[in-house]
């Protein structure tokens, strides 16, 4: 994004989340030349059902010295990971799925801007995209935290890395 200190004009990249009142962020992760990196840490986030908001919000950012620059954005809706009253599973739970960062352009700045980096809805440039897996579970004890993943997890994201081609 810049010519930040830390990583010598490269992205010092950091994602934090956002669930109500509560607030996580992983640690900072220098993207190499090649544009790819990965995070591998999870967000343990309490919910409680029913569910009084169901935004979950991640914002990826730029970590500089003089603040934070927002790169995109992405939104879930948590009702798609809970368990109905019927104890099914919640349609999105518990699959892979890649998610597209979308904001401003680059080289761009004031409100319009910040609203596109804020709400990739109406966001007019993509960004890049994040493998996820949402899962929502019943636990005694709820916590809120971020944590490295564990290795059997970051082994079974492996298939979707692959590089694929496709013909059109």
């Amino acid at each position: 994004m810049d010519t930040a200190v830390i990583g010598k004009g490269k992205t010092d990249l950091v994602i934090k989340m956002q669930y109500k009142t509560s607030k996580l962020k992983t640690p900072i992760v220098l993207i190499p030349e090649d544009g790819e990196c990965r995070i591998d840490h999870e967000f343990l986030v309490p919910a409680q059902v029913p569910l009084l908001g169901g935004r979950l919000v991640f914002k990826v950012y730029d970590d500089d010295l003089t603040g934070d620059e927002l790169i995109g954005s992405i939104h879930f809706n948590v009702k798609d990971y809970i368990p109905d009253a019927d104890g099914n599973p919640g349609r999105m739970n518990g699959k892979f799925d890649w998610k597209n960062i979308y904001g401003a352009p680059l080289d761009c700045r004031g409100n319009i801007t910040d609203k596109m980096n804020e709400n990739p809805e109406i966001a007019s440039f993509w960004k890049g995209r994040v493998l996820m897996q949402v899962t929502a579970e019943e636990t005694e004890k709820p916590l809120l935290l971020v944590q490295k993943l564990e290795s059997f997890v970051v082994d079974s994201a492996q298939i979707h890395l692959r590089p694929r081609q496709y013909a059109i």
